[in-house]
This record gives structure tokens, sequence and C-alpha cells, in this order.
């Protein structure tokens, strides 16, 4: 009787193990290394010359000084896929707070415009001139300054956004200054 009680606990044991080592994560194995990754990286911090705004983001993004010139006071960071830019956009129409909002919602093609006191949040599907790039996402703070924006930005694969939940923070929670 001893002998089948242990037999029975010993196959138990085995039958769950097998199940353990089978069982597939939420998170595929690309996206939870990419996340760890993220996690543990310390953070830097980028101070701009000119306006004075401060990002912080992770010191594993590499500064490219091959910036597009449309902005001023760009800066871009870059790892693997993922781009952090910050930027400050003039307001030459000196629009008010919330027909800026708008009319980058709409430019942006927004799934999700969310304003925050001083600035917004803007979530879209990713365009380059006007060009739809299939498979990426936008993610950017707006903070209004005086007939300026200052613009925090994520670009990244759309398939990893489970993985970003740090930089999605980083963005939510930038100040302009310290």
């Amino acid at each position: 009787m001893r002998k089948i009680l242990v037999f029975a606990i010993l196959l138990t044991a085995l039958a769950f193990g097998i199940d353990a080592l089978d069982r597939k994560d939420d998170m595929p194995d690309m996206e939870r290394r990419l996340m760890e990754r993220l996690n543990v990286a310390p953070l830097a911090e980028y101070k701009d010359r000119d306006f004075g705004f401060v990002a912080r983001y992770p010191d594993i993004f590499v500064k490219n000084n091959d910036t597009t010139g449309r902005y001023f006071g760009c800066s871009r960071f870059d790892f693997w896929q993922l781009t952090i830019e910050c930027y400050v956009v003039y307001d030459r129409k000196e629009r008010g707070f919330k027909e800026y909002m708008d009319s980058i919602a709409s430019a942006m093609k927004a799934d999700s415009c969310r304003r925050r006191g001083n600035s917004f949040v803007v979530s879209s599907p990713l365009y380059e001139d006007g060009m739809l790039i299939d498979g990426f996402r936008y993610y950017a703070k707006y903070v209004k300054g005086d007939n300026v924006w200052f613009v925090y930005a994520l670009h990244y694969p759309a398939a990893y956004s489970k993985s970003l939940g740090r930089l999605f923070s980083l963005v939510d929670g930038w100040q302009v200054w310290k």
C-alpha cells in the first residue's frame, strides 16, 4: 500500500513538472527579454542646451546624431527597433490648447488623446511623411510652454507594447524641467 501511495505521489509530481515545463507563457521569449532589459537599465539624462528641458531614458539607448532637422532642440535615442525623441515645436499660429491638441490628434490619426493639465498624451499608428509605417506605433506627451510645445515621443513595434510599460511610464511622467 505504501509503495502504491509513494508511486502515485511521484507520478503526480512528475505530471505537474511536465505541465510546468510545457506551459506557454503569456509573453513570448523576446518580449520577456526586452521587458527585463528595459526594466533593469539605469536611467540616463539628456539636457537640451538651447531650451533647457530634461529627458530621462534607459541608458541602453544610444544617442543618434542623425536627427531629421524638422524640429528645434531635437534629440533622438535608439535601441533595437525603439526610438525616443525629444524636441520643441513652435506654435506659430498661437492656437489654443484644445485646438492644438485636436490638430495633433487629427494629423496623427490618433486612437487616443488625453489631456493632463498643461499637457496631453497621444497614441496612434506611426506615420512618417504621411506614410503609415506598418506595425509601428507612436506614443508622445506634448507639454505647453510659451508659444512652444515640448514633446517626448516613443516610436515602437506594436507587437511589443506589453513589454514597454517602463517606457510608457517615462513618457507619461515626463516633466520638462526637473
